[in-house]
């Protein structure tokens, strides 16, 4: 009986022992030894086996059942697919955290993954990319884009590209159904040109400023070459003047320095009411009419003095002019008489053109002379219509003169 007491004794203390340190279960199939890691209360070793975990059938995320309170860093293996909604369960390995069972996602729990480089994908959540000091390149076919350290978004033609161009397109879509779109492009060719083009279905190009605080204009920047900086040689106003070499341009054409020059300018006729150009004091330009003499004598009219001289053949009478003999008054329509010397065939020597004729708008009407003695008095309207009155006891079988004559209007007339 001593025997048996002591042998429970020695048992006892063994196991008390163990229950107080830490503790490595292995099979001896990995060849590990027996000591446990010094961090780890349990350690387990094997080549060939795992552990088990309890599995049970928990009910929902938030019932701490089958077990009787939470217990936060507790892992089981559930069994059971139950609840709904938010607090669903399904199998698969949980953790609690004190409050409630929290699964362990496995990888069939993650959204489904898309790699851009050979598939396409939807952008779910904002996104930023920081870049930090990096280069970021998309490379193509025959071109590259890349956001640059200093020069922002740069499009790059490869050396070998056929083309040799570098190029970006805006492209809006086709509204009206005709199967053109609207094309904004922009390009560099090597060892060319720089264009920029509306193309296709834009019905224009717009440059300019727009909705600024104060008056902005577009300015022209050229450079003379070998390497110069490019300099302004022209600007258009927000107010709508262009200067060219001049940056405060109060005209619509302001040219600042340098001479205007106008190219096969001879290969264009002009007409009666064209105008010459003339510069003020300061440059201004300004036009004159100089198509005609500022005055000129009407052509050669006798005046009829009766009715009888009126009706004459080859009188020149035209519909207008009239002669009554009991008032002794006459009209004669002046401008009319010269319309149609001017402005009919007449001998004249070769090719030459007929006279210009402007229009009775752009006249004064003058009567510089006539004889008081044959007429008491002489009135001429806006128009060119001439009423005279005869003094009575003239000899009629006699016509008289008068001297006419016609002057230009100025153009503020």
């Amino acid at each position: 009986m001593k025997k048996k007491y002591l042998g429970l004794a020695i048992i006892l203390f063994l196991l008390a022992s163990v229950a107080t340190a830490q503790q490595k279960l292995a099979d001896g199939t990995d060849g590990d030894g027996i000591s446990a890691n010094t961090d780890a209360i349990l350690e387990l070793s094997s080549a060939n086996k795992g552990l088990l975990h309890s599995r049970i059938k928990l009910t929902q995320t938030s019932d701490a059942a089958p077990l009787s309170a939470h217990v936060a860093g507790m892992t089981v293996y559930n069994t059971a697919t139950a609840g709904s909604g938010a607090t669903a369960v399904t199998p698969g390995y949980y953790y609690n955290d004190g409050t409630q069972w929290v699964r362990i996602a496995s990888i069939n729990d993650l959204p489904e993954l898309t790699n851009i480089y050979n598939a396409d994908g939807t952008l779910t959540t904002d996104r930023t990319v920081t870049l930090d000091g990096n280069q970021l390149t998309i490379l193509g076919k025959n071109q590259e884009t890349f956001w640059s350290l200093h020069s922002g978004i740069v499009q790059r033609a490869l050396d070998t590209s056929p083309y040799q161009e570098a190029s970006m397109s805006f492209i809006a879509p086709d509204k009206d159904g005709d199967g053109d779109e609207s094309v904004l492009s922009i390009q560099a060719y090597s060892e060319s040109s720089a264009q920029i083009y509306a193309g296709r279905d834009a019905a224009d190009l717009t440059i300019g400023t727009h909705a600024t605080t104060t008056s902005a204009p577009i300015l022209f920047n050229t450079s003379s070459g070998n390497g110069a900086l490019a300099t302004e040689k022209a600007r258009i106003t927000g107010e709508g003047n262009m200067g060219i070499g001049i940056n405060d341009p109060t005209e619509k054409l302001d040219v600042g320095d340098g001479n205007l020059r106008v190219r096969d300018i001879g290969s264009l006729t002009g007409t009666v009411t064209d105008k010459v150009v003339v510069a003020d004091a300061d440059g201004v330009l300004k036009t004159l009419k100089a198509a005609m003499p500022k005055f000129f004598y009407m052509p050669s009219l006798m005046v009829p003095i009766s009715e009888a001289q009126l009706n004459a053949a080859n009188s020149g009478k035209l519909a207008g002019d009239s002669f009554d003999d009991g008032t002794h008054t006459g009209v004669i329509t002046l401008y009319g008489r010269y319309n149609i010397q001017f402005g009919s065939t007449r001998p004249s020597s070769p090719s030459a053109p007929l006279l210009p004729v402007l229009p009775s708008s752009e006249l004064h009407y003058y009567v510089t002379w006539y004889d008081p003695t044959v007429f008491t008095s002489v009135s001429i309207d806006s128009d060119g219509l001439m009423t005279y009155v005869v003094a009575a006891g003239v000899d009629v079988t006699e016509r008289s003169f008068m001297n006419i004559v016609f002057a230009v209007k100025e153009d503020n007339e």
